[in-house]
């Protein structure tokens, strides 16, 4: 399941009750969650805190090409 970067941005629809809430209702279904759209190191926090399967977003990388990507990975992989 995906979370969309609007609902990790504080704003009269958003309360940090009902992520929470979400949250456990999606993980107590076995669902993964995944937030999209991670800009800032405090939605990268409240992702921890909500027990998040997985972020993505500009915080982390960048858009990037597969032949970027493949040489990224590998690069991890040899330097772990």
């Amino acid at each position: 399941m995906k979370l969309d970067k609007s609902m990790l941005t504080i704003n009269p629809y958003t309360h940090p009750s009902m992520l929470k809430a979400l949250s456990l209702m999606l993980n107590t279904l076995e669902y993964s969650i995944v937030a999209k759209g991670v800009e800032t190191q405090q939605q990268l926090d409240q992702c921890a805190e909500l027990s998040l399967a997985g972020v993505q977003g500009f915080l982390l990388a960048k858009p990037m090409s597969t032949e970027h990507l493949e040489k990224r990975l590998e690069y991890l992989l040899n330097t772990v």
